[in-house]
């Protein structure tokens, strides 16, 4: 099931205050919920509170910069499947491969256009939720397919056991025919 977007929380990187909260206000319009950081320390604490659905990712930041952070982000297990949307005042088309290279999901130039803002975010959370759903997916078939294994062991000992019981009651009804009471005693 799809989270609402009053379910997801983004959260915007950016060392400029007014970068931020323009971000904030375009995102706020659409109903999703936000987290801001200043810079790398800010955000690796903002994940570690409340791990964000999206990160908006600034390039060009004082000390730490988007491509130092965005490695740091995934080279870490609990951080490396958030989807991170680069964004930059460089045009060039190499600050921009350098992004998708580092592993950023897609990249947006600055000024921000707020229609391709909302329909990347809302295509890289879609695809979120399908790989969700496909793990999900996974689980349930490799666990089915366990079951299945299970079950046929425990069939297969069944019917071995099964086997064991009538070959046993087979001995005992054969030993009674080669060995019938002597007469007059009872049968037990």
């Amino acid at each position: 099931m799809a989270q609402s977007k009053a379910e997801v929380t983004i959260l915007i990187v950016d060392d400029e205050p007014i970068n931020r909260k323009l971000l904030e206000t375009l995102l706020h319009v659409k109903g999703y919920l936000t987290s801001s950081a200043a810079n790398a320390e800010e955000a690796v604490h903002c994940i570690g509170q409340k791990r964000p659905n999206l990160i908006l990712l600034d390039i060009m930041m004082p000390d730490t910069n988007g491509y130092e952070l965005l490695k740091i982000l995934k080279t870490n297990a609990e951080c490396k499947n958030i989807p991170v949307i680069m964004v930059t005042a460089l045009i060039d088309r190499d600050s921009r491969l350098t992004g998708l290279e580092g592993g950023a999901d897609d990249v947006l130039t600055k000024p921000i256009d707020r229609s391709e803002l909302w329909l990347k975010i809302k295509n890289l959370l879609r695809l979120q939720e399908l790989e969700k759903l496909q793990t999900k997916h996974e689980i349930t078939e490799k666990n089915y397919f366990d079951v299945k294994s299970r079950l046929y062991q425990s069939a297969t000992k069944l019917n071995n056991l099964s086997n064991m019981i009538q070959s046993h009651q087979d001995s005992q009804v054969e030993d009674a025919l080669n060995n019938p009471p002597p007469n007059g005693e009872a049968s037990r």
